[in-house]
This record gives C-alpha cells, structure tokens and sequence, in this order.
C-alpha cells in the first residue's frame, strides 16, 4: 500500500512539473506593472525594444518579452500564468490606449495577417487591449 502512495505521489508530482514546463519562466513576476506603467521612458523604451529587430536597447525583461511576444500573440498567452498574463495585458492595454500607433505598428509586426486580432479581439478587448 505505500508503494501504491508513494507512485501515486510521484506521478502527481511529475504531472505538476509537465505543466509548469507548459509556463513562461517567472521573467515577468517580479515586474511592478504600475511602477512600470507610471514611467513614461520605460515604457517607450520598451515599445521601442519589441518594434526593433536588435536587442540594443532591450532590458532583460523587455528583451524577454519580444522572444516570446510572437508566440504570446500566437497563443493568446497560453503559457503565461495568471498573473504574467495580467501584467502582459495591462502593459498592451496602456500602450493601446497612449501610443496608439506604435500598437498598431506592434501589431503590424506580430500579427502581419490580422489572423490572432480578429480570433481574440474579445479576449483582448476584455483585458483593455484596443486592436
């Protein structure tokens, strides 16, 4: 009986560590969004970042972002864990909402065809994003 415990747990355990692999690392969790969002250089910094093809003036953070910003699009955030998806939309949400063309240049960028626009403009209008 305990080794009917012991492989129930380890199989529990294995299953937990399949899904969290099926997650973006934690870049994102220490990001203080609103001090972030607060910051006017930061986030024009950032928005020039992820519309450039170089990491030149990338931060980490930033830098992470664009790698995955494709598959984000791609996904709906399908990887990302609640709160990355959260702090994700809040950042597109504000860039939508102040600096409307560089949204739109994003978007040119990651979604050239307008395919993931139109599968999640719900979704992304209900995280305040405007597409």
């Amino acid at each position: 009986m305990a080794r009917l415990s012991f492989a129930l747990s380890l199989l529990s355990l294995l299953a937990a560590l399949a899904a969290a692999q099926d997650k973006y690392p934690d870049t994102f969790d220490q990001l203080d969004i609103k001090a972030l969002l607060a910051n006017k250089d930061r986030i024009e910094a950032a928005i020039t970042c992820l519309n450039e093809d170089s990491n030149s003036s990338c931060t980490p953070t930033a830098e992470f972002l664009k790698s995955v910003l494709a598959e984000v699009v791609r996904t709906d955030c399908g990887k990302c864990t609640e709160a990355q998806k959260k702090k994700v939309g809040a950042f597109f949400a504000h860039v939508s909402q102040h600096y409307q063309q560089q949204m739109q240049e994003l978007l040119d960028k990651y979604d050239p065809t307008k395919e993931y626009r139109a599968k999640y403009a719900q979704s992304w209008a209900a995280d305040g994003i405007k597409v």
